[in-house]
């Protein structure tokens, strides 16, 4: 089953490659050294991009602080502050999360952080990812 999970995987990323998307490698913090992701990027319709992030190697939130359950995901951008993207979709048996969102913003950097709430307001200082996109 979970060969099968990682050819589709690996098929979507091959079909997206060939729709002009482009990706970026991203690593943990030294909060949780041991993440390792991608940051897909597709130009979407209008103006707006998609931006889809997609991890392994994630330990459970709650582990790493005590109450937070959540892995929130975050733009933030010097002229626009920061705007929260969503929550990460976690699967704590495989350990790998996921999300998709739409954006306008360019030159953003994108923050995953655990979180006690599943749409906080502001992001905590948790902050186990960090990346840039251009």
């Amino acid at each position: 089953m979970r060969l099968r999970l990682w050819a589709l995987a690996l098929l979507a990323s091959l079909a997206l490659s060939a729709c002009g998307t482009s990706a970026i490698t991203i690593r943990g913090t030294p909060r949780m050294p041991g993440v390792d992701g991608r940051v897909y990027i597709q130009d979407a319709e209008g103006e707006n991009r998609m931006i889809r992030v997609e991890l392994q190697h994630l330990a459970p939130p709650q582990r790493l602080e005590s109450g937070h359950q959540y892995y929130g995901v975050w733009f933030r951008t010097g002229s626009h502050g920061t705007t929260f993207a969503g929550r990460l979709a976690y699967d704590e048996g495989s350990r790998t999360g996921r999300l998709a969102a739409t954006t306008p913003l360019r030159d953003v950097e994108v923050l995953i952080t655990i979180e006690r709430q599943p749409s906080p307001r502001a992001p905590s200082p948790h902050v186990i990812v960090r990346g840039r996109l251009n």
